[in-house]
């Protein structure tokens, strides 16, 4: 009962980690109205499920353990069956339900299950081995879903180079703009990250106070105005390249 455990919460870590991106805007509307918050919580709950699997699986049956993880799996489950925010398919939901019913399970044969199965004589070895399985977990969910510079929507850096500003200068008159009012954004549009960045862009100025947004494309005319539709932000000014 115990190896079981331990793969369910590895199982449902590794399957939440492919959700991570699809959860962040949810998270941002309902819940946390920061960027950077969003991106660290939604890549912490891959790692809270993988941790647990881990210690579980090299360590003694903890109750404390036991009870953080099944609250935790609890309100995930009012929240997809309330809401679903996050749109958590049949296949996620099945394995936290299989998770509540074999947790409630050991707690109630927790004598029974509660023996050591993976013996590492060692101590110092096996501290060492549940440490870096839990460093494992922490970078399992950066790994499959990194944080580039481009999530960081509501703190953005002026990370442009001298060969690019020569070109944005012969659209853009930087001597008529405020660095602290206004944004300029250099999209593709058959960039997929571009595309997630002018939606973020869009929802962060539905729900507070924005910078004025200059949009540069390298696409044609057509293409740019359904980008900005489909994205559904606002732009004060648009500049094809």
């Amino acid at each position: 009962m115990k190896v079981l455990l331990s793969i369910l919460f590895i199982l449902t870590g590794i399957y939440s980690c492919f959700f991570i991106e699809a959860e962040q805007i949810p998270f941002y509307k309902n819940y946390f109205q920061s960027w950077v918050l969003t991106l660290l919580i939604s890549h912490l709950i891959p790692s809270f499920y993988l941790i647990i699997g881990c210690l579980l699986f090299f360590t003694r049956l903890n109750k404390i353990l036991l009870y953080i993880s099944s609250l935790s799996i609890f309100f995930f489950l009012i929240e997809i069956f309330l809401h679903n925010f996050f749109g958590y398919d049949i296949n996620i939901i099945c394995l936290l339900v299989t998770l509540l019913f074999v947790i409630i399970f050991t707690f109630l044969n927790f004598k029974k299950i509660n023996t050591e199965l993976f013996l590492i004589k060692n101590v110092f070895l096996k501290k060492s081995v549940t440490l870096i399985f839990i460093l494992l977990s922490l970078l399992a969910s950066y790994i499959v879903s990194p944080i580039a510079q481009y999530s960081l929507v509501d703190n953005p850096v002026k990370n442009v180079v001298e060969r690019d500003l020569a070109l944005l200068r012969k659209y853009i008159d930087f001597n008529t703009l405020d660095e602290e009012s206004v944004f300029i954004a250099l999209f593709s549009t058959k960039c997929n990250y571009c595309f997630e960045s002018a939606e973020k862009i869009g929802i962060t100025q539905k729900l507070k106070s924005f910078k004025k947004i200059i949009s540069v494309f390298n696409s044609d005319i057509e293409d740019a105005k359904l980008f900005i539709e489909n994205a559904n932000y606002s732009t004060s000014n648009n500049f094809i390249l």
